[in-house]
C-alpha cells in the first residue's frame, strides 16, 4: 500500500506532462509526411588533375609462437676450439709400492697423472696421490676397470696422448716431451716395444703410448675384451689394446723411435747406472727403463736424465757462444758481455746517467743526499764478500803457473741495471813471489737476473672497508697538535668531496694528561660528530690507565681500541702530530690487506720552523742579518716555534723520511700476532715491531704526501733496542733542517 501511495503521483504527473506538451506544441496541420523515395548520387570525377599513388601496407609477419633453438655451447672455451692437453699418464699400481716414487718425478713433466689400483692393495702413502682412482677386481681383468675409468672421466676426450705404464717402469720425461711435440696426434698409432711372441702387440713393461684417435676407438671397443681369456692381468691389457683398436705395434713414427732399457733381474739401477752410462751410451737416449724394484732405483735414474739434460743444456750454451762471437764484426756494438746477455742500457738523457757505487772491503760510498759514506753490514757486505772472492779466484786462474800472493783491495765499483742486473769492476793488488813485482789487475764481473718472477697473487680488496682512526696522546704537550688534527678532520667530512665510507676517530688518553684537558678533547669529539653527521662518522675518547712513555703508549692506545671494537677491523694509528688529507684515508684502505699485508706509509716531515724560516713575519727576508739573530736568540730560549706560512710538502720545509715508523695502518687481527715483539724491550714504535720478520705479511712502504707530521722534539731514550736507538738518533739529526738552512743560521755572510 506504501508503494502504491507513492506511485500514483509519479505517474499522474507524467501523464499530465504530456498532455500538456500535447497540447501545446502540436502541428499546425494534420497531413500525414510522406517521405520520398531515395535516389541514387549522381557521381561527379574531381581527380581529373590529380595522380592516385596507392601504396600497399607492409604486413607483419605472424608472430613466432614456437620457441627458437638455442645452441647449445660448451662449458669451456677449449672444448669448443678443440684444444686439449698434451698427455695423460696411466699408472697401473699392481702393488702400491712405487706409484707415489713416480707422481714425483714424473707429476712436473707432464699434463696429468692417474694412479689405477685395487683398492684392496692401498695403504696410506697411496691414499694421499692426488689423482688415485681405486677400483674393485671383482675376479675381472683390471684393464676391463682401467678403460671403464677413462671412459666414466671422459678423460679420452681431453688428451692429444696416453701413456699407459706399469709402476715397476720409469719414464724419461724429457725424451717423452721431446718425442710427443715433435709428433703429429692425428693417426691412429700405437707405440711401444712389440713381444717377441705376437709382433702385433705392445709389451707393458716398456709402456704403451696411444695417439687419441687410437684411445678413442679402444674406449668404444673396450666391450670385446670383456671375455677376453689371458694368463695375467699384463697380458690381458696387451691383449685388449690390440684386438680392440686393430693397429698393430710400433717403435717408430715420424721419425721417432721409442726407445726401452731392459734392467736384467740381478742389477740394481742405483747400483749399476754410472757403469751403463759409461758402457753403453744408448741409456742416455731411452725413454723408458724397466722393471726397477724399489723408490731408490727412481730417484737414481732420473738425477741421471737430469744431469743428461744439463750436460745438453750447456753444450748449446757453447755452441751458441762460439757463433756469437763468430758474428762479432758483424754487429754494430760489439757482443755483449757476457755472451748472450742483454747489454749495458743507454742514458736516455744527461739527467738519468748510471750511478756507479764505489766500495772497499770495509766501506761503501753511495749516492744518497745525507750520507757520503756507510759501513759495509747486511746484505752489502754479503754481495761485496762474494764478489771479491769471485774476482780473486778468477785473477788466480788468468795468472797460471805464476806464483802470486794477494795483497789487498784497492777499490771497486758497482751498478745496478734493472733490465740486465748488478754489474762489478774489482780492482785488486798482488805480489809476485818471485821478485817482489806488485800486480794491479781489474775484473770485470756481472751478476745477471736469471729470470723474472711474477708477485703472488694479490687479495681482491675494496675501498669501502671500515677504517678506524686511533690518535693517542701520551702527554699534556701533545693535547694541542691532537685537537687540531681533530679540527683538520672535521674540515675533511664537510668538504665537498664528503667522505661516505663508514669512518671512526677514536681519542686514546693516558693518566698524564689533565682532567681539564680531556673536558676540552671531549667537546671537540661532540663537535667533530655534529659536523660529520652526514657522513656518519663516530668519535670516541678511551681512557688508558698506565702512564708509559709515548712509544708504549701507542701500542697501549691500539690494544685498547681493538679490545672495543674487535680484532677484524682496520686501524690507521696517527701521530698526535700529523696533518692528513682525504687521500691518505684511500690509500689506507686499499693498501692494507688482512692476514696479508701492512701499509706504513713514507711521511713528510717538518723541519724546525724557525730555521726553515717558516715563522718569518711580513717583511722579514732570511737572508737579514737581523733575522739571524731573532732566530738565534729562539733557538737559545727552547721557546715553541710559532709558525706563520702553511705547511707545503717542499724541500724547503722537510723531507720524507724513510726513518719514521709511527703511522700504521694493519688490522686488528694481524697486530695481535706481532704484539709480543713489542714486549721484548723497549720500541720507538709500532711499526718497528714488523721490521725483520720472518716470512708471512708483506710489509708496503711508499712515500705519502698526504701525511705530514708537524715539527715537534724528539727524545731518544738510552734504554731503546740499538736498532731503534740508532734509527732516532740518526732521524731526529736529519729532520732539524736541510744543510744549507743550518749554515745559513750559523754563519753570516762573510
Amino acid at each position: 500500500m506504501s508503494g502504491a501511495r507513492t506511485g500514483l503521483p509519479l505517474l499522474g504527473g507524467i501523464l499530465l506532462g504530456l498532455f500538456i506538451s500535447y497540447s501545446l506544441f502540436a502541428p499546425p496541420d494534420e497531413t500525414p509526411l510522406v517521405c520520398p523515395v531515395a535516389r541514387a548520387p549522381e557521381f561527379i570525377d574531381s581527380s581529373e588533375f590529380w595522380t592516385v599513388n596507392q601504396e600497399k601496407t607492409p604486413q607483419t609477419p605472424p608472430a613466432d609462437t614456437k620457441q627458437g633453438s638455442q645452441v647449445a655451447r660448451a662449458r669451456f672455451a677449449a672444448t669448443e676450439l678443440g684444444i686439449r692437453e698434451r698427455i695423460l699418464v696411466l699408472v697401473w699400481a699392481e702393488t702400491g709400492r712405487l706409484a707415489a716414487a713416480l707422481n714425483g718425478t714424473l707429476a712436473k713433466h707432464v699434463s696429468r697423472v692417474v694412479a689405477l689400483a685395487d683398492s684392496v692393495r692401498l695403504d696410506v702413502e697411496m691414499s694421499l696421490l692426488p689423482s688415485l682412482v681405486p677400483f674393485k677386481s671383482n675376479s675381472l681383468h683390471a684393464h676391463t676397470h682401467i678403460l671403464n675409468a677413462v671412459f666414466n672421466y671422459t678423460l679420452q676426450e681431453n688428451y692429444d696422448w696416453f701413456l699407459i705404464m706399469k709402476e715397476s717402469t720409469y719414464i724419461n720425461p724429457f725424451a717423452l716431451q721431446e718425442m710427443i711435440n715433435k709428433m703429429s696426434w692425428s693417426e691412429k698409432v700405437i707405440l711401444g716395444v712389440p713381444d717377441s711372441s705376437n709382433p702385433g702387440r705392445c709389451v707393458l713393461d716398456a709402456g704403451i703410448l696411444l695417439s687419441n684417435p687410437t684411445m678413442q676407438m679402444l674406449i668404444q671397443q673396450r666391450h670385446v675384451c670383456n671375455n677376453m681369456l689371458a694368463g695375467s692381468d699384463e697380458q690381458g691389457m696387451e691383449m685388449c689394446i690390440h684386438a680392440a683398436t686393430n693397429v698393430s705395434c710400433r717403435t717408430e713414427h715420424q721419425g721417432r723411435e721409442y726407445r726401452f732399457w731392459r734392467v736384467s733381474g740381478t742389477e740394481s739401477p742405483h747400483e749399476e747406472i754410472q757403469r751403463w752410462s759409461m758402457e753403453t751410451p744408448s741409456l742416455n737416449s731411452s725413454l723408458s727403463v724397466g722393471s726397477i724394484l724399489s723408490t731408490a732405483d727412481a730417484s737414481a735414474l732420473h738425477d741421471h736424465f737430469i744431469r743428461v739434460e744439463v750436460d745438453k743444456v750447456e753444450a748449446e750454451i757453447l755452441k751458441m757462444e762460439e757463433e756469437i762471437e763468430g758474428m762479432e764484426e758483424d754487429l754494430p756494438d760489439g757482443p755483449s758481455w757476457p755472451i748472450g746477455t742483454k747489454p749495458f742500457a743507454h742514458a736516455p738523457n744527461r739527467y738519468q746517467v748510471p750511478v756507479w757505487e764505489f766500495f772497499t772491503a770495509t766501506e761503501i760510498f753511495k749516492n744518497e743526499p745525507n750520507q757520503n759514506v756507510r759501513p759495509i753490514t747486511g746484505s752489502d757486505k754479503e754481495d761485496i764478500d762474494e764478489i771479491i772472492e769471485s774476482a780473486k779466484r778468477k785473477a788466480e786462474e788468468e795468472e797460471g803457473d805464476r806464483r802470486v800472493e794477494f795483497v789487498r783491495v784497492s777499490g771497486g765499483y758497482r751498478q745496478f741495471d734493472a733490465a740486465r742486473g748488478m754489474d762489478y769492476m774489482v780492482d785488486l793488488v798482488y805480489r809476485d813471489v818471485n821478485n817482489e813485482e806488485t800486480i794491479e789487475r781489474r775484473i770485470h764481473l756481472a751478476r745477471i737476473i736469471e729470470r723474472t718472477t711474477l708477485v703472488n697473487t694479490v687479495p681482491y680488496v675494496k675501498e669501502d672497508a671500515d677504517l678506524t682512526i686511533v690518535v693517542p696522546i701520551a702527554e699534556e704537550v701533545e693535547v694541542l697538535p691532537g685537537r687540531r688534527l681533530l679540527a683538520r678532520q672535521a674540515r675533511l667530512c664537510t668538504s665537498p668531496t664528503e667522505e661516505n665510507r663508514h669512518t671512526r676517530v677514536v681519542v686514546a688518553v693516558s693518566a698524564r694528561v689533565e682532567h681539564k684537558s680531556l673536558i676540552f678533547i671531549q667537546n671537540d669529539l661532540e663537535e667533530l660528530k655534529k659536523r660529520c653527521k652526514r657522513s656518519s662518522l663516530e668519535a670516541s675518547l678511551l681512557s688508558v690507565s698506565s702512564d708509559n712513555p709515548s712509544s708504549l703508549h701507542a701500542a697501549e692506545a691500539l690494544d685498547e681500541a681493538i679490545d672495543h671494537f674487535g680484532p677484524q677491523s682496520m686501524f690507521l694509528l696517527l701521530s698526535p702530530y700529523a696533518d692528513i688529507q682525504k687521500e691518505l684515508l684511500d690509500r689506507a684502505r686499499i693498501n692494507t690487506i688482512k692476514k696479508f699485508q701492512v701499509f706504513l706509509p713514507i711521511p713528510f716531515i717538518e723541519y724546525h720552523p724557525t730555521i726553515s724560516g717558516m715563522d718569518l713575519k711580513d717583511g722579514e727576508k732570511p737572508d737579514d742579518e737581523s733575522t739571524r739573530q731573532r732566530a738565534l736568540g729562539t733557538l737559545k730560549d727552547a721557546a715553541p716555534p710559532q709558525r706563520t706560512k702553511g705547511l707545503m710538502v717542499q724541500k724547503e720545509h722537510g723531507r720524507f723520511d724513510p726513518l719514521d715508523f709511527s703511522v700504521v695502518c694493519i688490522y686488528g687481527s694481524d697486530y695481535m700476532e706481532v704484539r709480543p715483539r713489542l714486549m721484548n724491550g723497549k720500541r720507538i714504535d709500532v711499526g718497528s715491531a714488523f721490521l725483520n720478520m720472518p716470512p708471512g705479511v708483506h710489509i708496503l712502504r711508499a712515500i705519502e704526501p698526504a701525511l705530514r707530521l708537524r715539527y715537534h722534539r724528539r727524545e731518544c731514550d738510552p734504554d731503546l733496542e740499538e736498532d731503534d736507538l740508532l734509527r732516532c738518533t740518526q732521524s731526529r739529526r736529519e729532520n732539524l733542517a736541510a744543510k744549507d738552512q743550518l749554515a745559513r743560521l750559523v754563519f753570516n755572510k762573510e
